[in-house]
């Protein structure tokens, strides 16, 4: 059963209403402070995690790619070293020097011829 009366305090703000010219804004707002510094902090701490994980992503992708270019720089200079300390070889032919490997090179010193 609804009551067509209206109360003091409705007939009150109705008249406030009207000499105003609208209905006033009643606005919550701790609501409305809550919610507003809440978006915030989130939108905030959301933006700090992304720019971390990107950081240690691009850090991580870089030092990867370093180390596969060392390795393999490394990789092809002991490959090198190990083909000229293992064979014999000219050096410099206008003063006779020659490559002996490493292994011959002790065999002769210890036996020496």
């Amino acid at each position: 059963m609804a009551s067509n009366e209206t109360s003091p305090k409705q007939k009150q703000e109705f008249n406030t209403d009207v000499e105003f010219g609208a209905a006033e804004d009643r606005l919550n707002y701790r609501g409305l402070f809550f919610w507003g510094a809440l978006g915030t902090v989130m939108i905030t701490i959301a933006v700090v995690v992304l720019i971390n994980v990107y950081g240690m992503t691009i850090t991580t992708a870089t030092e990867r790619a370093g180390a596969e270019s060392q390795y393999m720089g490394l990789g092809e200079v002991e490959a090198r070293d190990a083909e000229v300390l293992g064979s014999f070889g000219l050096v410099d032919a206008e003063q006779g020097v020659y490559r002996v490997p490493v292994d011959s090179a002790i065999e002769m010193m210890v036996g020496g011829e």
